[in-house]
């Protein structure tokens, strides 16, 4: 039995296989500001097709919790299509939360 390894000092969790969280490729635009802006992702399906989905608009921005999917990072609460998402850069992924 293997248990999962945690990193206490940065409150991540590091179970990637958590069924609450989807890791994806970003696109994202990194301002001389040092802000960092997402633009896109993709999205790979089940049949191993791949669709990229544009970021309509962001709607917030902050460092938290995924109460859903575990792991602490900068959370971007974007519209997708009509639809609200959070997406979190987790050290130096980025992953969104699904089910």
């Amino acid at each position: 039995m293997s248990f999962p390894t945690r990193k206490i000092n940065n409150i991540v969790d590091e179970r990637y296989d958590h069924p609450g969280k989807r890791y994806l490729d970003v696109e994202a635009l990194f301002q001389a500001d040092g802000e960092i802006i997402p633009v896109s992702f993709l999205w790979e399906n089940e049949d191993g097709s791949v669709k990229r989905y544009e970021i309509d608009r962001i709607l917030g921005h902050c460092r938290r919790a995924s109460m859903k999917a575990g792991g602490v990072g900068e959370c971007y609460t974007v519209m997708v299509r009509g639809e609200e998402r959070n997406m979190y850069l987790e050290m130096n992924r980025w992953f969104i939360e699904v089910g």
